[in-house]
Formats: structure tokens, sequence, C-alpha cells
């Protein structure tokens, strides 16, 4: 039975090319101790780390991939329970708005409230006709 060749550390970092301490971090951290090395041990050093540097990667972006898909279903609701909530805010909000020329005339022009009453309607109506068109946009880029 013929015995199989041994390497030093040297010799073999300069037949596989590569610099004398990485192989001895590798040759370590791989569980080898020398003086001398196998052929196997040596290539198991030397290109098996790169194969589980690899695979980390891989798992690594696997673990992304996923992190954002999870993200970006996060980011997403359904713009229906959107709409419906901001309706219900705005639906307060408007009647609040409806009220305000009746309930603030008297306090406005205390020597005209007919007049600021009808001033305060029209800046209510305004504001409502504006508010509108903005929802009618929010709405269109929804569907």
């Amino acid at each position: 039975m013929k015995k199989e060749p041994t390497w030093t550390l040297n010799r073999a970092a300069q037949v596989w090319r590569i610099d004398r301490r990485t192989l001895e971090k590798r040759l370590s951290a791989a569980g080898f101790t020398g003086p001398r090395y196998t052929t196997q041990q040596v290539v198991d050093a030397t290109y098996g780390e790169a194969a589980r540097i690899a695979e980390r990667e891989a798992a690594a972006n696997a673990t992304m991939a996923e992190l954002r898909a999870k993200s970006m279903a996060e980011e997403f609701v359904d713009f229906a329970a959107v709409q419906k909530i901001i309706g219900e805010i705005f639906l307060s909000y408007r009647q609040r708005l409806l009220s305000l020329p009746s309930e603030v005339c008297a306090k406005a022009n205390p020597a005209d409230p007919a007049f600021a009453n009808a001033a305060l309607q029209e800046w209510v109506d305004n504001s409502l006709r504006m508010l509108r068109g903005e929802i009618a946009k929010i709405d269109a880029r929804g569907k």
C-alpha cells in the first residue's frame, strides 16, 4: 500500500498559491493540526471554506428575500379598508364644518350675524368642494 503524500504548511501554500498564514488559519478552522497535512486536508481547508462561504451567502440571501417579502406584505394594506377609515374620520370633520357658520356667525360679526353666516357658509362650501376634488384624485390612484 502506497503512503499518502503529506505537505508542510509552506510547501502546500506554494503549490496551492495561497498565503501561508491564510492556509494556516483555514487548516486550523477546519480542525486540522500539523506540522504535516494530507492532500485531502489541504483541499478541504482551501476549497471547503469557499463552499461554506457560498452556503452562508445563499442562506443570508434567502433570509433577506424572505424578510423583504414579509416587509412588503405588511406595507401593503387593503385600499377599501383604509378608504373606509379615512371616510369615517372625514365624516365627523365634514359635519363639524357644516355646523360652523351657524355656530360662529354671532361671534364673528355680532353686528350682522347673517352676513357672517353667508360668508362662512361660502367658505365651507368652497372648502368641501376642494376636499371632494382631492379625494377623487386619491380614489383614482387607488383604482
